[in-house]
């Protein structure tokens, strides 16, 4: 379960990267829209956050930069 969601995830994240200046403004973005969808998720932000930045530390979500 944990793989299909960051592979949405990372999905609507590549999709729509262009729209935010800044990656931290796309935590917050799926962060909202979790909590308007999932609303047994509200009241649960530090969970859902540290969820969203273990995907992200761990390269699940987001889009990998070529080192040279």
């Amino acid at each position: 379960m944990y793989h299909d969601i960051a592979d949405e995830l990372r999905t609507k994240i590549i999709k729509f990267r262009d729209r935010f200046d800044h990656f931290e403004e796309i935590i917050i973005y799926l962060f909202d829209i979790i909590k308007t969808t999932r609303p047994d998720l509200r009241g649960k932000r530090r969970y859902v956050t540290f969820l969203l930045c273990y995907m992200y530390d761990d390269c699940d979500i987001g889009e990998r930069e070529t080192m040279l």
